[in-house]
């Protein structure tokens, strides 16, 4: 039987392994904060990422960012000290490329598979099932993990060679974030036309302007509830990553650099700690609405 690790208990990370655990079972957990571990008894909590590393097949990781990866990988009590070489480490978070292909090389050294696994959608869409998954690396590995992953997505796209899932989720999310910024604006255009936000948002959802992602974030934007599905601190991480993989493939992104500024200036107003889709309060500050 497939011995399935997880680390990252946030909070991301509990729905997924909430919907892994129904269906492969999980035989060992670990988060910084062991208590969270708990939530997944009878599976063993680590109290250290190593404790991990000789005792699964396959271990998957939700974690925030190139920092938090780094120290849990390969930090001084990392999974890499004890990882045992046919292992397959899929990361699911949300990291640069650079860092990417930097752990593909290191785990590689070692023997185990790295996969880059990033996943986007909402906390709600991760305890419905329904995440877009990306993946990429060793494609025989992805076959092994291929059921794992579609326990919690409505879709898993395999893109080839290591690195290729990390660059397209980072191009993909500057597009979502450029088309958001686009209707914040126009929102504001409206507003100061005397139209109100509800009535801009048919319009604009239902015409060739629409997006998911207006969609999504529709009532946080009406009632200005910005509580955090994904912070902007986050989100103007990810779109500086996207800057460095723009020049470092030599694809000028134009347009979504622009749309960065605004990211940049709602946190610059103290918008930082909300959900990203407060950008739509930095435009009405900007035009004098607030």
């Amino acid at each position: 039987m497939t011995a399935i690790g997880f680390m990252g208990l946030g909070k991301m990370g509990i729905p997924i392994l909430s919907r892994i655990r129904r269906s492969f079972g999980i035989h060992a957990v670990y988060d910084r904060n062991p208590s969270k571990g708990a939530l997944f008894s009878p599976a063993k909590i680590n109290s250290e990422p190593f404790q991990m590393g000789s005792a699964c097949d396959i271990i998957l990781a939700s974690l925030a960012g190139d920092e938090a990866c780094e120290d849990v990988f390969f930090g001084k009590t990392g999974l890499d000290k004890t990882i045992v070489p046919g292992t397959v480490v899929a990361n699911l978070g949300n990291v640069s490329y650079g860092f990417s292909m930097s752990a593909y090389r290191r785990f590689s050294e070692k023997g185990a598979i790295y996969m880059d696994c990033p996943v986007t959608g909402s906390v709600q869409e991760a305890l419905e099932g329904s995440l877009l998954t990306m993946v990429s690396g060793d494609a025989g590995s992805f076959e092994r993990i291929r059921g794992i992953l579609e326990t919690f997505s409505k879709q898993v796209t395999y893109l080839g060679v290591a690195g290729n899932a990390v660059k397209m989720r980072i191009i993909a999310t500057m597009a979502s974030a450029a088309s958001l910024a686009v209707s914040a604006e126009a929102i504001v255009a409206a507003e100061h036309a005397g139209i109100p936000i509800s009535k801009s948002m048919d319009v604009l959802i239902a015409g060739n302007s629409g997006s998911s992602v207006l969609q999504e974030k529709r009532r946080t934007m009406e009632e200005g509830d910005f509580v955090p599905g994904y912070p902007l601190s986050s989100m103007i991480r990810d779109l500086r990553n996207g800057l460095d993989l723009s020049a470092s493939i030599n694809a000028p992104m134009p347009l979504e650099a622009a749309a960065v500024q605004y990211y940049v200036a709602a946190s610059s107003i103290g918008l930082s700690s909300l959900d990203y889709s407060s950008v739509l309060r930095a435009f009405r500050f900007l035009s004098g609405k607030s």
